[in-house]
This record gives C-alpha cells, sequence and structure tokens, in this order.
C-alpha cells in the first residue's frame, strides 16, 4: 500500500463524529417499499354511490369498469375508495350533460325569451377539469401511464441484480431476464 499510514484506526474515526459536517451517503430503499404487496380485493363503491338514484347507478357502473381495471393494474386500495367514487359520479354527471346539450342545443332561450349559451356547457367544462385531475391522479391517461412506468423501470435499474446474467452475458436491461435468452449474446 503506497502513502502514508493512515492518522486514525476505524474505532478512533466513529468516535470523533462527522468533523466536516458531510452527508451521510443515502442507503437504497428497500425492496419491499418499492413493490407494495398485491391488493387481494376490489374495494366496494363508497356509500355515497349507493343510494339507487339514477347518476349514482350510472357511476357504480362505471365504478365496476374502472375498478376492476385499477386492481389488475395493482394500483387501486381501499383507501382509494372515496376518490375512485369522485370519479365515477363526475363520470355519470359529465355523460347527463353531454345527453342535456345533445337534446336542447349548444344555445338555448332564457327565461325572457333571448338566445344563449346552453348553461350545461359550463357545468360540463367545470366537471371535466375535475375529472381530468382524477384521471391523472389515478394513472388513467397516457401521459400518467407512461410516468407510472417510467419510474417503475428506474426502481428496476437499481435493484442490486437488475441488468445482469447470473452467468455473465450481456447487460439486457431492468426486465430483460424475462426474455427467452438468446445464442448471439
Amino acid at each position: 500500500m503506497s502513502g502514508p499510514p493512515p492518522k486514525y484506526t476505524p474505532e478512533e474515526r466513529a468516535k470523533q463524529g462527522n468533523p466536516g459536517k458531510r452527508g451521510k451517503p443515502k442507503e437504497p430503499e428497500p425492496v419491499d417499499d418499492l413493490f407494495p404487496s398485491a391488493p387481494t380485493h376490489i374495494p366496494d363503491p363508497p356509500g355515497f354511490l349507493q343510494d339507487g338514484s339514477p347518476t349514482n347507478t350510472s357511476a357504480c357502473l362505471i365504478w365496476n369498469v374502472l375498478a376492476e381495471y385499477l386492481f389488475n393494474a395493482r394500483l387501486l386500495r381501499d383507501g382509494d375508495a372515496p376518490a375512485l367514487g369522485r370519479l365515477c359520479r363526475y363520470l355519470a354527471e359529465w355523460h347527463e350533460l353531454n345527453k342535456i346539450i345533445d337534446d336542447e342545443g349548444m344555445v338555448v332561450f332564457n327565461k325572457d325569451h333571448v338566445l344563449q349559451r346552453n348553461p350545461a356547457l359550463l357545468a360540463r367544462a367545470q366537471i371535466e377539469t375535475a375529472i381530468i385531475k382524477l384521471e391523472t391522479q389515478f394513472g388513467l391517461t397516457p401521459n400518467t401511464r407512461h410516468a407510472l412506468t417510467k419510474g417503475l423501470a428506474d426502481s428496476l435499474k437499481n435493484l442490486p441484480l437488475a441488468g445482469k446474467q447470473a452467468d455473465g452475458q450481456k447487460n439486457i436491461g431492468p426486465i430483460g431476464f424475462l426474455n427467452k435468452p438468446s445464442d448471439s449474446n
């Protein structure tokens, strides 16, 4: 070993603490936190959707489709039921407003018999804003789905064995081990 001998033993260095006030190196995240256990069941729709009104009946039908999709994607937990319920309710209301606009038209006569823009258009626009926010939170838009999958792929790259083959073959990326080995490696 070249250079002068170390000034302090590791035990003495530990007693000194952190005189340079340097940050401690970050420890890798535990694998269990990166990949939470899969949900075991699809939660029931929240109580506010179960009163039997026509809008809530439509919302429950939407719930059945979205909840199954999110459950299969491992993105739905029991705590998500109220937010998903709101999304389903907004989607049902949006559908009803579209029917009203189709029936009445884009412009209607007000009580003074003056032609004006249909108020359902404003209501629909407000609900669309809420829908977009909730869809984004649940990963139901292409952009957020891409961000979720990119985040998952980045997490996989940091795992100890990511991209390495046990028999010394070429690096094949974080999920390449799922592919059949080829003769060209």
